[in-house]
């Protein structure tokens, strides 16, 4: 049984002699292969890293100039600058101010240059206005009412007043001014 056991070994070990040395080179390459992997995620991994931190660098710089910005564009909202309705679009403020004061008004149209920034734009609109007011008065409060309107920022640039029969006549002109998104008009 000896003899026997080891011819039997001798001709089965050479094979899993072979069999033991494929395994193992099979063992490493799938090692090596997951060990390449593995550095490709961290590799990744460190990409990604790299890319959030510099995503909230730009988050924070973004935050910095928001706090300094905001308050600025708080008071454009409210002189109604930013984004106003168009102003051939405004009938419902014209009845407003026919109450303070008889006028007629021509719109030129509208000229657009560049904004405080490359996302804005100036938008304004040449107005030229004739009034007629019993005194002062009614000329004074019909500007104070149109610096109200919701149409953008009324800047007055001129008035020639002069007396008539019924009161004042007053030749005016001026243009509204309103900042917009590049893209929206």
């Amino acid at each position: 049984m000896n003899k026997h056991w080891r011819t039997y070994a001798r001709q089965h070990i050479g094979h899993f002699g072979i069999a033991a040395w494929l395994f193992g080179v099979l063992l490493l390459l799938v090692v090596e292969w997951r060990v390449r992997d593995a550095e490709q995620q961290v590799q990744q991994a460190q990409s990604m890293q790299h890319n959030v931190r510099q995503q909230l660098q730009l988050a924070r710089q973004a935050q910095a100039v928001l706090q300094i910005e905001e308050p600025l564009f708080r008071q454009l909202q409210q002189r109604h600058l930013l984004n106003m309705p168009p102003l051939q679009d405004w009938s419902a403020s014209v009845g407003k101010l026919q109450q303070v004061a008889h006028f007629s008004y021509t719109l030129s149209p509208p000229q657009v240059g560049d904004g405080p920034s490359a996302q804005w734009q100036a938008v304004r609109v040449p107005m030229q206005l004739t009034l007629d007011v019993p005194h002062e008065l009614p000329l004074l409060a019909f500007f104070a009412e149109l610096t109200q309107l919701p149409h953008g920022w009324f800047q007055l640039e001129g008035c020639v007043v002069r007396r008539v029969e019924a009161g004042l006549q007053a030749a005016c002109y001026g243009r509204w001014l309103v900042l917009q998104m590049r893209g929206t008009t």
